[in-house]
């Protein structure tokens, strides 16, 4: 009886001690030390995933400044190897969800256009490798939009502005100049008067560049909610929201001798170059440069405006981009991810000035375009932009599924009346709640 007992004591103890020793193995691997030193006596490879988008004349030197920019990091080693690849944008996010699954996701991640920060657990919250000192330099709207889950996940390097583009010489606007809205901001009240006022007898006084998706997203942007959730998949969007959003679209329908809106206007760039459209929008960065330069070419003094707020709190439609940092399963060791985080660092310090050069973003602490227009509106106001994600996780394109399988549809039934106000809140906001709870 006693040499049972004590064989089995023995087994409690043999057993014990492995799974402590497992546990503290685990711990070891999924744990990140942001003390951690980068070893000049270890060799780190690095893998860097790049979207690519399509640039038809600067596609080669798009990925050349980048690689300039990695060389300036890996010249300071030479210990570390960085593999880059330039993924084709479509094919990005399901590459990555691909590889996540797998196990084996790139170091670094980089989506040029995406404002999504969190893929999960295999991601590296980038917060752990930023001080309390750099952390407080963060502007709200910046550490909002690369924060999930109360973490920074990503480092922000840019960020676009969807404007509207007015000609001041066909423009009314009530005790101001538009100069002055560039500066100040305004909103969708004196919108809806300017553009009334404006409106003149085969000169509109506004054109929309879409009626659908774009026009949608920056009615949200401007109530301070860009994503109908929140990034830990909480519904942010309430009934009255929603009524609120359908309510803009009505009074901006409404305006009395303008052109229906919810038709597609094929010469809607047309009217605004030759200077009989009073405003036009929303304009994407990339389209707002060409039609910058087009106006100018045309002998026009256009002026940017922002999107108009839907509260006090002046909110204009400026979303941010991220560099990520990503684990594998198999385990490479803190220094490894050290290096990598090093190297996000450095990523996310100098590629907003590139994506400025090449998709007219805006640098991070900056205020400039590079196409010639005013620097310092209120159109590139980083202070501005939403406290909020514009996107959210864990699933890599959930966002976009629930933009065009759900969103966008009950949107386009609205605005080209086959749905009532009543009928777009009360589904839209169902919809999204059966959604909320449906989430992984």
């Amino acid at each position: 009886m006693l040499r049972r007992l004590l064989l089995f004591l023995l087994a409690v103890v043999v057993i014990g001690t492995a799974l402590y020793a497992l546990r503290s193995r685990m711990i070891r691997e999924y744990c990140i030390n942001p003390q951690a030193k980068i070893d000049p006596k270890q060799d780190y490879t690095l893998k860097v995933w790049i979207g690519k988008p399509v640039l038809p004349n600067t596609a080669g030197s798009y990925v050349s400044d980048i690689e300039d920019l990695v060389a300036t990091y890996t010249s300071n080693y030479t210990n570390i190897t960085v593999e880059t690849y330039f993924i084709p944008q479509l094919q990005l996010e399901a590459k990555l969800a691909e590889a996540i699954k797998g196990g084996d996701p790139p170091d670094i991640y980089f989506n040029p256009i995406s404002s999504q920060v969190f893929f999960g657990e295999l991601q590296v919250p980038f917060g752990l490798y930023v001080s309390k000192e750099q952390a407080a330099s963060w502007l709200p709207p910046a550490m909002a939009q690369a924060s999930a889950n109360g973490k920074i996940y990503g480092y922000p390097t840019a960020f676009y502005s969807r404007v509207f583009m007015a000609n001041p010489a066909r423009l009314t606007i009530e005790r101001v100049t538009s100069e002055q809205l560039a500066t100040m901001g305004w909103t969708w009240e004196q919108f809806y008067t300017a553009v009334e006022k404006s409106n003149q007898p085969g000169k509109p006084g506004l054109v929309l560049t879409n009626y659908g998706d774009p026009v949608l997203r920056a009615i949200v942007a401007s109530t301070g909610k860009p994503a109908p959730f929140d990034d830990s998949g909480r519904l942010l969007w309430s009934e009255s929201d929603i009524a609120n959003i359908a309510e803009i679209w009505h009074r901006l329908s409404s305006i009395q001798g303008l052109p229906a809106l919810n038709v597609v206007n094929e010469d809607c760039l047309t009217q605004f170059i030759q200077g009989k459209a009073a405003l036009i929008g929303p304009l994407n960065p990339q389209l707002t440069v060409w039609l910058w330069n087009e106006a100018h070419r045309k002998g026009l003094d256009p002026v940017l405006l922002p999107v108009p707020s839907a509260t006090e709190d002046q909110f204009t439609d400026l979303s941010a981009t991220s560099v990520l940092v990503f684990r594998q399963v198999s385990y490479q060791g803190h220094s490894h991810t050290k290096a990598a985080a090093e190297l996000a660092r450095h990523l996310g310090e100098g590629l907003g000035p590139i994506l400025s050069k090449h998709l007219a973003a805006i640098p991070y602490g900056e205020s400039y375009l590079p196409f010639g227009a005013p620097t310092g509106q209120a159109y590139s106001d980083i202070l501005r932009a939403a406290v909020a994600p514009y996107s959210y996780g864990p699933a890599p394109g959930v966002a976009n599924n629930h933009w065009a399988e759900v969103i966008n549809p009950l949107w386009l039934g609205y605005v080209t009346g086959k749905k009532t106000a009543g009928e777009f809140t009360s589904q839209l906001y169902t919809s999204l709640h059966n959604l909320a709870y449906a989430q992984p």
